[in-house]
């Protein structure tokens, strides 16, 4: 008699997601989605890269595509145009998944109430 196993089942819709982060720039709303495998891998190769050379203007460039990748509905030209102090803040919390600034989904949305954003520093 063979003794039968029961395949492993894992449901990916089910597994715990990164805190979703919500940026609103000119009054349209845009979500940061979750890091894919390929994006992990693009902007680690950047980081990688950027400490080799030190370039700060290349700094600025793979910040710009993190923030990019991370909030696809947002427009490159549009995050050229922030202050460098909300493009430092947003890449950290895209790079970060939000763990570095954002501590629960309740805290995002309290800093979603009317009064309780928080500029970008």
């Amino acid at each position: 008699m063979t003794a039968t196993h029961k395949p492993l089942y894992i449901n990916l819709d089910a597994l715990e997601r990164a805190p979703l982060i919500i940026i609103e720039v000119d009054g349209v709303k845009h979500e940061m989605h979750q890091a894919r495998v390929r994006d992990f891998v693009e902007t680690f190769k950047e980081l990688e890269r950027l400490s080799l050379s030190g370039n700060v203007l290349e700094e600025v460039e793979v910040m710009t595509n993190i923030i990019v990748r991370g909030f696809p509905t947002l427009d490159r030209d549009t995050v050229m145009d922030w202050p460098m102090d909300h493009l430092q803040q947003i890449a950290l919390l895209v790079r970060t998944g939000g763990a570095e600034i954002v501590g629960s989904a309740e805290s995002v949305e309290k800093a979603a109430e009317p009064g309780n954003s928080q500029p970008a520093t």
